[in-house]
């Protein structure tokens, strides 16, 4: 990828609470994410699930985002109610399954890059998928540590490989740093969950919308 394009997609992550699902659906972004990893920060109540999911914007793209997990445990997932899942692959990749969007997930390090093009190389001698999605190859790339805990990925390593694959940056941003990031990275879209939290687990009502308009304002500089 030479340039970024005119619209990125926005990814709000790590709801807990309706009401923060209510406030963030109200804003200018593409999804929403749901921790259901066993490692999270903050556990998921699964019993509210439906009311979280019921509770999204319906032009929204409702994400799960988990450990590794196999195809078929991924399938079961999806059928929750996800429109996509995030996913820490390890022996598989596909772009999608049954139409549904697979975001894999590399925690950086300096292997990211290589990391990255063994998942294209994997999912080419695969069984081909028959699914398509407007984002089908999106590669999420976190921080060091995994998800949710503030830490960036290096910028410069982020941008070799949003260079060659639609990237959705994470880890670490801020309203008051996005703008940075997208400049140096240029990636497909970013993710961003600590960053607009009041407390592990509580969205930051202001701290969203701050982070959705630096975005926007930041992404007509990107063409």
């Amino acid at each position: 990828m030479n340039s970024a394009p005119q619209r990125l997609f926005v990814k709000l992550c790590g709801f807990t609470q309706v009401s923060d699902v209510q406030a963030a659906s109200a804003l200018d972004l593409d999804a929403l994410g749901f921790v259901l990893a066993e490692d999270a920060r903050v556990a998921l109540d699964v019993d509210r699930l439906g009311q979280l999911l019921a509770a999204c914007d319906a032009r929204l793209m409702r994400v799960a985002v988990v450990g590794p997990k196999s195809r078929e445990e991924c399938r079961r997932i999806l059928d929750l109610g996800f429109d996509a899942v995030q996913v820490v692959v390890t022996d598989w990749y596909a772009q999608a399954l049954d139409g549904k969007l697979v975001i894999p997930v590399l925690f950086d390090s300096p292997q990211a890059g290589q990391r990255a093009s063994q998942l294209e190389g994997s999912r080419a001698t695969t069984t081909p998928t028959t699914d398509h999605h407007p984002l089908a190859g999106l590669i999420c790339l976190d921080g060091p540590s995994g998800g949710g805990r503030g830490e960036r990925p290096d910028w410069a390593r982020a941008a070799q490989i949003a260079r060659s694959f639609p990237l959705l940056l994470a880890g670490g941003l801020r309203a008051d740093n996005v703008a940075d990031a997208l400049a140096v990275v240029r990636p497909r879209g970013v993710d961003v969950s600590s960053g607009v939290e009041a407390a592990p687990g509580l969205k930051d009502h202001a701290k969203m919308a701050a982070f959705v308009a630096a975005v926007r304002a930041a992404e007509g500089e990107l063409c």
